[in-house]
């Protein structure tokens, strides 16, 4: 079967960057492609080859492949494992947001009796009290980091 090169990588299930080391030691190509022209591989040539160049027993084709999707998957999860942010960073920085908008919701009622004087007394007061609902209930939240 002819194969290019991201379409070999599927097919043996390795990452494509592995199937570039495999040509570099020698893997065979069956075109090298070009400008416009995905490079080409036959993957039964290239099966022989990784039967002929496996350190592990020729007719145990099955321990390399597990073991190139061992190494695919760990290359994949040592990725991923970059874009996780551990909890307390992630609490860290909710804490320093709460702060900042209960800041900015304490001075609300001033904001609104200056630029709105004909506002009275007990507006203002549903307003800090509207204010003070908000603020109980999001420090009585609790949040699972767990949950999906």
């Amino acid at each position: 079967m002819k194969a290019n090169r991201s379409q070999t990588a599927e097919i043996f299930g390795v990452a494509m960057t592995t199937v570039d080391t495999w040509r570099k030691q020698g893997c065979p190509v069956e075109s090298e492609g070009g400008r416009g022209v995905a490079m080409s591989f036959d993957t039964a040539a290239v099966f022989r080859w990784l039967l002929d160049r496996s350190p592990i027993d020729g007719a145990n084709y099955t321990a390399l492949i597990e073991f190139e999707k061992y190494r695919k998957l760990k290359r994949e999860n040592d990725v991923e494992e970059q874009k996780v942010a551990p909890v307390s960073l992630i609490t860290n920085a909710l804490e320093k947001t709460g702060r900042q908008i209960i800041a900015e919701f304490e001075s609300l009622p001033l904001v609104l009796k200056r630029n709105f004087p004909e506002l009275s007394g007990d507006q203002i007061q549903l307003v800090k009290k509207s204010i003070a609902m908000v603020r109980n209930a999001v420090a009585g939240m609790k949040i699972d980091f767990l949950d999906e």
